[in-house]
């Protein structure tokens, strides 16, 4: 599966499918920020820093404090343009169209059948992960763009050098763009190192470089918060001791992408879910080179958060929401796998994904609608998406 076959038609088919899922991702998202982005405290700090990296060259809270919980890459990009938030609806748009041709890409790569394409592009652009990063004004909409490309150029390393000099943009930016990309570009560097393709000398030499230029700017921007500011992110923080909850908001986070549940019982449906991934895999799929990256940047993204203290279930559903079109990939891949292995359920397997369908589209328009209201109407709503 490590390229598969695509006819004409169905590419054509797939692409228009992909061009109608980028217009209503982007008319529904203009439609629910109406009154303008929904603002976190995130959201107020990269202004804040944007503006004062504007004006003074250095980059500042809100309160006057030092702009040290995120890296300077978002607020940098924020100060080129004079009106930010107004700059940010047409940087969605740009982004939006990249993400549609790296899922256009990643389809075609990842899945057998029109079918299934088709399914994973319309999950993408009607589900709320998408519409939950565009509809605030954060940066997780271009750490989605960021790891994409960085993906699609991971699995094209091998066919043109071009795509190591995009291996390498892509890996420093999204590092610099969240103190998270250090996570996905550390997967990257593990299957890169573990794949049997190239063990050449050189080759291993070329990936501990992109290793060492991906985490460079982001490890030089903590260790001048730590010298000359006030300390980085981490200074002074309690790790390994919120790992039991994180494991919970993680699970739970899963969970609620898949079933219309809640809680505990999110939960354990994420449980399930993860169980029934790592058995897949194991089994059928742990010599496959495509989905070997899927795993590798997954597992180490996640495991990457489980000592991080101070998470809700808001902040797991974000960072959950910037990886989730690639983990989507795996259990459709299985789908799929049943789908052809037994060729007499595939029907009644369509019409379960089909109806399944419901759920992401039930959940992105319960959401749009309320995030509608909260922007027109300044209403609090302590329990969203």
């Amino acid at each position: 599966m490590e390229t598969v076959k695509n006819n004409g038609s169905e590419k054509n088919i797939l692409f228009f499918v992909v061009l109608a899922g980028l217009l209503c991702s982007i008319l529904i998202e203009w439609w629910t920020r109406k009154c303008g982005f929904l603002m976190t405290p995130d959201s107020y700090n990269y202004l804040s820093a944007a503006h004062s990296f504007k004006t003074s060259g250095v980059f500042l809270s809100p309160d006057g404090s030092a702009f040290t919980n995120w890296p300077p890459l978002f607020p940098m990009f924020l100060s080129l343009f004079p009106e930010p938030t107004g700059a940010m609806v047409w940087i969605n748009v740009v982004c939006k169209i990249f993400m549609a041709w790296y899922i256009f890409q990643l389809a075609n790569r990842y899945l057998n059948t029109l079918f299934m394409r088709i399914i994973f592009a319309v999950v993408i652009f009607s589900g709320i992960h998408l519409l939950l990063i565009s509809v605030f004004l954060w940066s997780e909409i271009i750490f989605m763009t960021l790891l994409l490309i960085l993906t699609c150029a991971t699995l094209r390393v091998h066919e043109k050098r071009f795509n190591y000099s995009i291996l390498f943009i892509a890996g420093f930016l999204i590092c610099l763009q969240r103190n998270a990309g250090i996570f996905w570009a550390a997967g990257t560097v593990v299957w890169l190192l573990t794949d049997k393709v190239n063990s050449t000398w050189k080759y291993y030499a070329t990936v501990v470089a992109y290793a060492l230029v991906s985490v460079s700017g982001l490890v030089a921007w903590h260790i001048y918060n730590i010298l000359h500011v006030s300390g980085s992110a981490f200074h002074q923080r309690s790790f390994f001791s919120s790992i039991i909850e994180n494991s919970r908001l993680i699970t739970e986070s899963l969970g609620k992408a898949f079933v219309p549940s809640a809680g505990a019982g999110a939960s354990v449906a994420g449980v399930a879910i993860a169980v029934v991934l790592i058995y897949f895999w194991s089994k059928h799929f742990r010599s496959n080179r495509s989905i070997s990256l899927l795993v590798s940047c997954v597992v180490i993204y996640t495991a990457g958060f489980l000592p991080i203290p101070a998470l809700d279930f808001h902040d797991m559903e974000r960072y959950f929401a910037v990886i989730f079109p690639v983990f989507l990939l795996f259990p459709l891949i299985i789908v799929q796998f049943l789908m052809e292995r037994y060729p007499s359920r595939a029907l009644l397997l369509r019409l379960c994904v089909i109806v399944w369908l419901i759920y992401p589209a039930w959940r992105m328009s319960q959401n749009a609608l309320l995030w509608r209201r909260m922007n027109c109407h300044t209403a609090a709503a302590n329990n969203f998406w």
